[in-house]
């Protein structure tokens, strides 16, 4: 089963929706997702990431900024604090700045409320003051 798992990670590395993570959400990143999706069929994990980090998110309608402050603001209304770190990592990494996501996350007060802003918020800023997240490095 460990050879067949390492065989599906091996081969979801070279998806086009892992390359596009990288970028997106960094190496890191792009490894935690490889982690999460090869423990399934590997036919649904190479469509799941060739979808969603790939086919989404190469779209040119909206730059990629755009669409990760939309990310950051979904997540935000949605309460979901691990994937809204993802994303404002990703934001950052786009181009936006600190003020443009946290924006973001306040516009979320007025259709999910004040709590799912503090939780995001708090989520930021721990970004923020993690050493390794480092803004000059994006």
């Amino acid at each position: 089963m460990k050879e067949e798992n390492d065989d599906v990670k091996s081969s979801l590395e070279n998806e086009f929706g892992i390359q596009n993570a990288k970028l997106l959400f960094g190496p890191k990143a792009a490894s935690d997702l490889i982690d999460i999706w090869s423990g399934i069929d590997q036919t649904f994990a190479k469509d799941i990431c060739n979808y969603s980090y790939g086919s989404i998110y190469s779209r040119k309608v909206l730059p990629t900024k755009t669409r990760e402050l939309c990310a950051v603001m979904t997540l935000t209304a949605m309460d979901k604090q691990s994937a809204l770190a993802f994303h404002v990592k990703a934001s950052l990494r786009s181009g936006s700045s600190v003020e443009e996501v946290q924006e973001a996350i306040l516009q979320a007060h007025l259709y999910a409320g004040i709590p799912c802003v503090m939780n995001a918020l708090k989520t930021l800023n721990k970004i923020l003051e993690e050493e390794e997240f480092n803004l000059k490095s994006i």
